[in-house]
């Protein structure tokens, strides 16, 4: 195991210790259809996340877009009701880990 595996895996299991939620990808997806929300994929990327004092393999997901106004969550005109407020909850307090990876929601 290489030392980016290694310190992947130990953020992972900081992440569990603090009370962080590990979801898998189909549970991720679902909590977003559900809240009314959809992923637009193409601004995903793949990189390694060299901003903490740790390193590690990352996903980065940063396009979530409402299905009924297409704007993206952040935008101010969306709306910001309870479904708003479990996509938040589920960004604070989740995480999806896949092929080595962890998704920062």
């Amino acid at each position: 195991m290489d030392a980016l595996t290694e310190s992947t895996e130990l953020v992972r299991d900081e992440m569990l210790a603090c009370g962080m939620v590990e979801l898998s990808r189909r549970e991720w997806l679902a909590r977003i259809d559900a809240a009314g929300y959809r992923l637009e994929h193409n601004n995903c990327f793949n990189y390694t996340n060299r901003h903490n004092a740790v390193h590690y393999r990352a996903r980065c997901v940063s396009n979530y877009n409402d299905k009924l106004t297409s704007r993206s969550f952040a935008h101010y005109q969306e709306r910001r009701d309870s479904r708003f407020e479990a996509l938040q909850d589920m960004r604070r307090n989740c995480f999806v880990f896949e092929r080595g990876r962890i998704y920062e929601l």
